[in-house]
């Protein structure tokens, strides 16, 4: 008899233990469930107060093309020789420095062959080196005919071979 009432003991221990088990489970489940509403609208909120009202118009900037330029590229001794042709346009913020740069051509072509061709095939090849090429370039112009004239340099052809 003794076993009997045992069993009926550890029966109701462990249908209890299950019941806790349950509401443990679902208090975290519904806790989770705030947790992440909460803090997705949080961020929803934050979002929107970030956001302008109204977005500007980026600046126009004016762009002056300029001539082909052809030149042979640096190459170790032995290697057969390679050249670069390249069409770029420069970009300026005023009327003023769209003439500024008519009227220094010469300086800026001087400028852009002498670095042009003291680069390698290889410097040139990757994406890394186009972008380092353009930011020397904007350099040496920009102190060819006075800083800050030249706001940004576009490549309309790059040609290795």
């Amino acid at each position: 008899m003794a076993e009997a009432e045992n069993e009926k003991d550890v029966k109701k221990g462990s249908k209890l233990k299950w019941i806790v088990i349950a509401t443990v489970v679902v208090v975290l489940g519904a806790g989770g469930f705030v947790g992440y509403r909460f803090l997705t609208q949080q961020g929803n909120a934050a979002a929107l107060e970030e956001a302008p009202e109204e977005t500007l118009p980026p600046e126009k900037k004016i762009v002056v093309p300029l001539q082909s330029y052809i030149v042979n590229l640096m190459e170790p001794l032995g290697a057969s020789g390679r050249y670069l042709k390249i069409n770029l346009s420069l970009a300026v913020a005023e009327e003023e420095d769209q003439q500024r740069i008519n009227d220094n051509k010469t300086q800026i072509s001087d400028a852009l062959l002498l670095h042009l061709s003291s680069r390698s095939a290889q410097e040139l090849m990757t994406a890394e080196g186009k972008i380092e090429l353009k930011k020397a370039l904007m350099l040496k112009m920009n102190q060819a005919i006075g800083a800050g004239v030249i706001e940004d340099v576009y490549f309309t052809e790059f040609v290795i071979q």
